[in-house]
């Protein structure tokens, strides 16, 4: 952390590091609940009587030439 960002929203697994290193603080996250595992105890927006919630989508990319057995994996994935 170069020390010139007071506030950022980002996704949970960018942070985690400095989460652990206690160079960051975690306000709360936008999920419906709290998450269960290592960061079970960061609170929820809701909770803090913030009514938002959001989701952060991440994308899978991949060659245009991708074979099709591959993007049939993709797309069928649950």
């Amino acid at each position: 952390m170069g020390g010139n960002t007071e506030v950022i929203s980002t996704h949970l697994s960018d942070a985690s590091q400095y989460i652990r290193s206690g160079d960051m603080k975690v306000w709360g996250i936008s999920a419906t609940e709290r998450i269960n595992g290592e960061f079970s105890k960061l609170p929820t927006y809701k909770e803090q009587r913030v009514d938002v919630e959001y989701n952060l989508y991440r994308g899978i990319f991949g060659p245009k030439d991708m074979d099709e057995e591959l993007v049939s994996y993709w797309d069928n994935l649950n």
